[in-house]
């Protein structure tokens, strides 16, 4: 069945998360955009996001969720897709769900270019890694600050 079809065979529900996320995809890209990595990711992992009490997440599999649910939008939405978008709302939504993460950023170098790439690990009791290709090789990484030495 074709994506689109799946799409608007969605519940509303499915359907206003996948416009929720969309937004703060559309956010992310106008941040990275206008304003430095490092003041993002300050403001990804500040303290003072409020505890989403509508959505905590019972387990590794409501992340995962949330972490194709992402994709999906990204995938279909208005831009085309960005890993490193796709990270910084991930990791914004785990902060507001008190889940320890941090944005990885590595590199890969392929026919004689380096070529980037953006994931997320998150400690949901174990550590897991959203939007992750092992072929690349950690340059740097944005943890949240208090949560940080939950991962490893």
């Amino acid at each position: 069945m074709p994506p689109l079809c799946r799409i608007l065979r969605a519940t509303p529900g499915e359907l206003a998360r996948l416009g929720y996320l969309s937004g703060l995809l559309l956010v992310a890209e106008v941040a990275l955009r206008l304003f430095p990595f490092d003041r993002i990711m300050r403001w990804v992992h500040r303290d003072a996001w409020p505890r989403d009490a509508r959505r905590t997440p019972d387990s590794s599999t409501d992340v995962e969720t949330g972490a194709r649910l992402i994709e999906i939008a990204d995938r279909h939405g208005v831009l085309p897709p960005s890993c490193l978008r796709k990270a910084v709302v991930l990791a914004w939504l785990l902060q507001r769900w008190h889940v320890p993460n941090r944005i990885q950023i590595g590199v890969v170098r392929r026919d004689n270019q380096l070529c980037a790439h953006a994931w997320v690990e998150a400690h949901i009791p174990t550590p897991h890694c959203f939007f992750a290709n092992d072929q690349y090789t950690p340059l740097m990484s944005s943890a949240s600050p208090h949560l940080a030495g939950a991962i490893p």
